[in-house]
């Protein structure tokens, strides 16, 4: 009977993952993130944006001197619906005007807290 082998990342010289473990991974991470998301009373949504925008978000960040991870797309949206949201043309709402606004958005912290989470699963498969 053939040994059952670990799931996880393999040394040089072992076997690759195959697509089931691939995609394990993949829907855990994906479920860990949101997980963090959700305790840091954040939404985990798709959000479709034009390539040209996407490149200005890119360039923007390059010209910071960085790339552009998905933390930092979040940072920028986040910058970007704020100020959206608390400017004079929006005076009649509400929820901006709220003491609890949030002023920054720790989607680095959630991100990060998800990748140590997924650390820790790798470790016990």
């Amino acid at each position: 009977m053939a040994e059952r082998k670990k799931a996880g990342k393999k040394p040089m010289g072992e076997r690759a993952l195959t697509g089931v473990e691939k995609n394990r991974r993949f829907l855990n991470r994906r479920r860990l993130l949101n997980e963090a998301a959700r305790e840091a009373r954040h939404t985990p949504v798709t959000v479709l944006i034009d390539d040209m925008q996407l490149d200005a978000l890119k360039e923007l960040e390059k010209s910071w001197g960085n790339s552009l991870s998905g933390a930092k797309l979040d940072v920028l949206l986040f910058m970007a619906i704020k100020s959206f949201l608390e400017s004079d043309t929006f005076g009649h709402l509400k929820t901006p005007k709220k003491k609890n606004w949030p002023q920054a958005t720790i989607a680095e912290v959630i991100h990060i807290k998800a990748h140590v989470k997924f650390a820790q699963w790798e470790k016990q498969q």
